[in-house]
């Protein structure tokens, strides 16, 4: 992807600064050097901080909202797109519109060298500085691409731990000390993966595998309970019935199961 950088600037905005409604004919980005405030892109408005990196495409709106205690220290980026393959346009398109980079050293490093290299302006500088940008957008592709890969292999890993844990007392705790994430990324995984919360889609799939066993083993309920995590069978007993409709011993009958020696274990 060729692209080539017009304006990189360094501004300090006022206490409250605010720009009209600004919409350019070249891709744009802004980073946020330090401060606070608001950055509308289209119809979207972003509470904006230290560290964040804003994309927005040709003939969007944008307008800039400062704070007024702790104004923005911003870097504005004008570029073009010099090869407009099909290819080349896609993957700009689908370029994040707010990411926030301070924790990714290459990303903010490669921002400050833009600045200063733009400043200087030295022989070659534009050209550095056009590459330096290419380095920036690809990586910030590639981390997309990355970041949406590495969630997918956490969600099947989170959900395959539960599936064979499902027995024991799984909690938040439990699978944040785990896969070293927070209790909330946990939710969203589970809540984007299944519907359900941890305690709904722990009884969804311990009372799945109890049907399971209740039609095709001849084990007793007590063993079942056990088997799925329950410490009472009479807590399973009444939970199985309070989700499924009708007792465990109810569902087994009507599954064509009936194992002699067990019918009257229905606790």
């Amino acid at each position: 992807m060729k692209l080539k950088m017009n304006v990189i600037n360094l501004y300090q905005c006022d206490s409250g600064f605010e720009t009209s409604r600004r919409v350019f004919d070249y891709h744009y980005m802004l980073y946020v050097h330090r401060g606070k405030g608001r950055y509308v892109i289209g119809n979207k408005t972003c509470p904006a901080i230290m560290g964040d990196l804003f994309y927005v495409p040709p003939g969007v709106g944008n307008t800039i909202l400062a704070d007024v205690e702790d104004p923005f220290l911003l870097s504005g980026i004008e570029f073009v797109l010099q090869d407009q393959s099909p290819e080349n346009r896609m993957a700009l398109a689908g370029l994040c519109h707010k990411t926030n980079i301070l924790k990714n050293s290459f990303l903010e490093e490669t921002i400050q060298q833009m600045v200063k290299e733009y400043h200087i302006g030295r022989m070659y500088s534009s050209q550095i500085c056009s590459s330096l940008l290419g380095s920036l957008v690809m990586k910030l592709l590639q981390s997309q691409v990355m970041g949406g890969q590495e969630q997918d292999q956490m969600k099947g890993q989170i959900l395959d731990y539960i599936v064979e844990h499902m027995q024991e007392g799984i909690t938040h705790q439990e699978l944040s000390a785990v896969f070293a994430c927070h209790k909330s990324t946990i939710n969203r995984i589970l809540t984007a993966s299944t519907g359900m919360s941890l305690k709904n889609y722990l009884i969804d799939l311990r009372l799945k595998k109890a049907g399971e066993l209740l039609k095709y083993s001849n084990k007793s309920m007590s063993e079942i309970a056990e088997l799925c995590g329950y410490q009472s069978s009479i807590f399973f007993s009444r939970q199985f019935k309070q989700k499924m409709g009708v007792t465990p011993l109810h569902f087994r009958n009507c599954s064509g199961n009936t194992p002699v020696g067990i019918i009257t274990d229905t606790k």
